[in-house]
């Protein structure tokens, strides 16, 4: 059984300095946050009253065996984690939903579909926290051997193809896996992840990445040209640090959150400013690192185009637009 050990509230700044409630839910495996619903609230006191309602769910929720976590395990660096966790905390009817990212040690926020991360080729979301990756099918197997089994999935466009699982303990004979389970491991034996000639492709396919856009940065050098990034994501510190791209071809990156700016990128030493200074120092290119919210950005800095600046987006292969 999940314990629910307290729930916190309070009143934050998000990232376009709008004031959000955000509330942590502490777990007997571990702690999930989430904003209010409408993204928006006007002090405390709705931050209090949000709280209120929170908990007056979860004692609701404590007279189910259902839960529901979006980062119930989410940093295990030793999968055998996994199974202490089943004997003392998950009875036989317990439900589980998670959601992932990217397919860290199991999974964290929206877990990421690895025929979509090869497909779409998005290895630069392969970064220091994640410490493996896994196919659907490779999951279930895993679950399998904690006597947990996969009873559905749906499938999610979030950062460019996420999966949201459900789960519960094999003993729950409620329950038996639908007809979408099938369809996406049939899916992912399409694509080719039960061959290793994929993984070798997908080498290569990271590779050129890299050699087409050190190429356009060379040749942008060469020609005067100014170009700086937007953003800095941990992604984004993967790319540049791959491509051995530093200070020589980017001036600097820009990034909305104060509490980025005025440092530097690890590894690359570009310095992270106040998104104003494009206007002043009006770049040729702007290579988009967050390339997930490509279209967002470019809305927000459409004015580049008033001196003719373009926009680079370096996954899945390089773009200029």
């Amino acid at each position: 059984m999940v314990i629910i050990r307290g729930v916190s509230a309070k009143t934050i700044l998000d990232s376009r300095k709008e004031k959000t409630i955000l509330v942590s839910i502490k777990t007997t495996v571990g702690t999930f946050s989430a904003s209010s619903p409408n993204g928006k609230s006007k002090g405390k006191h709705e931050a209090k009253s949000y709280k209120k309602n929170i908990e007056g769910d979860i004692k609701t929720l404590k007279q189910f065996s259902d839960y529901f976590s979006k980062e119930i395990i989410e940093k295990l660096d030793d999968l055998r984690r996994i199974e202490d966790i089943v004997d003392r905390q998950i009875g036989a009817n317990t439900l589980f939903a998670f959601e992932s990212a990217i397919l860290k040690a199991l999974v964290k926020e929206k877990k990421k579909q690895v025929w979509q991360l090869i497909n779409q080729n998005q290895f630069d979301t392969i970064y220091h926290e994640h410490f493996s990756y896994f196919s659907f099918f490779v999951v279930q197997k895993i679950l399998a051997e904690y006597k947990l089994k996969i009873f559905d999935v749906d499938e999610l466009t979030t950062h460019g193809g996420s999966l949201r699982i459900y789960l519960t303990h094999e003993e729950n004979r409620n329950l038996s896996a639908s007809n979408k389970v099938k369809i996406l491991i049939d899916k992912e034996k399409k694509f080719g992840l039960f061959e290793l000639s994929k993984y070798e492709n997908f080498s290569n396919q990271v590779h050129s990445v890299k050699q087409e856009l050190c190429n356009f940065l060379n040749d942008s050098k060469e020609k005067g040209k100014k170009t700086i990034c937007y953003g800095a994501p941990a992604k984004g510190n993967t790319l540049l640090n791959y491509c051995k791209i530093n200070t020589d071809y980017i001036e600097y990156t820009v990034d909305r959150n104060p509490h980025k700016q005025g440092l530097y990128l690890p590894g690359s030493h570009i310095s992270i400013k106040n998104t104003d200074t494009i206007r002043e120092t009006k770049p040729d290119y702007v290579l988009i690192l967050p390339w997930n919210l490509k279209n967002e950005i470019m809305n927000q800095l459409s004015y580049i185009r008033d001196w003719g600046g373009k926009f680079v987006i370096p996954i899945p292969r390089v773009k200029v637009c």
